[in-house]
C-alpha cells in the first residue's frame, strides 16, 4: 500500500512535468515564421529569440523545472520497479 502512494505521486509529478515543460516551452520558443534564418549568426538568433518571445526567462525556467520534474519521477518509478523485481525474486 505505501508503494502505490509513491506510485500516485510519482505519477502526480510526470504529470505536472509534462504540463510544465509544455507551457515553458511555448513561453521560451519563437512560434512565428522566421526568414532567412540560415544568413543570421548563432549569438543574432538568441537575441531575437530573447526579443520576440513572449517570457524568455520564465519559460527558460519552467523547462529547467520540468526536465528536473521528470528526471525525479523516473528516480520513483526506478526504486519502484527495483523493489518489485527484488519481492518477485524473495
Amino acid at each position: 500500500m505505501k508503494g502505490m502512494k509513491k506510485l500516485k505521486i510519482a505519477n502526480f509529478i510526470l504529470v505536472t512535468s509534462v504540463v510544465t515543460l509544455i507551457i515553458g516551452y511555448c513561453l521560451w520558443a519563437v512560434l512565428i515564421p522566421m526568414q532567412d534564418a540560415n544568413e543570421i549568426n548563432r549569438e543574432d538568433i538568441i537575441r531575437l529569440q530573447q526579443e520576440v518571445a513572449f517570457n524568455y526567462p520564465l519559460g527558460r525556467f519552467l523547462l529547467y523545472v520540468g526536465f528536473i520534474g521528470i528526471g525525479v519521477s523516473f528516480v520513483f518509478y526506478g526504486k519502484h520497479l527495483y523493489v518489485k523485481l527484488r519481492d518477485l525474486r524473495s
